[in-house]
């Protein structure tokens, strides 16, 4: 998961679909089959396979960049389209990939009552990630 830089309202309706689909499309070609992908104005999850060869830093880097070169080449976005530094990565599994696809399918169900922060940084405590960073720093 990841967000539109400074979590702009950027991702209107009338991209989401072509957006969503071109990222489909770049993924398809890194061998990165894609099981879901939904999100809200301001920030994206996608549910996929990552193909072993690539890193999922190589690959986040490359898809955000080759996103914002379309929206912005094909003027798809009333401002300057770009995503913000970072994202979020977790790993899943097969068990509970009927369960996360569903969550993500209802992104704009579950952001009527709360923020894309909100969401990461109750994502990141559920898995104890926080915890771990502060604890090796500790150590």
């Amino acid at each position: 998961m990841f967000s539109t830089l400074e979590q702009k309202p950027i991702i209107s309706g009338t991209i989401e679909n072509a957006l969503y689909s071109h990222f489909r499309a770049e993924l398809a070609k890194l061998h990165c089959p894609v099981a879901s992908i939904n999100g809200t104005a301001d920030h994206i999850h996608i549910l996929l396979l990552l193909n072993p060869l690539i890193s999922i830093t190589d690959l986040v880097k490359q898809i955000k960049g080759n996103t914002s070169h379309w929206v912005n080449a094909h003027n798809l976005a009333i401002d300057r389209f770009a995503w913000q530094k970072g994202f979020g990565a977790f790993s899943v599994s097969d068990k509970n990939v009927p369960e996360i696809s569903n969550y993500i399918q209802h992104q704009k169900t579950i952001h009527l009552t709360k923020t894309f922060l909100r969401e990461y940084d109750e994502t990141i405590a559920a898995h104890g990630i926080l915890t771990d960073i502060l604890n090796e720093k500790a150590a």
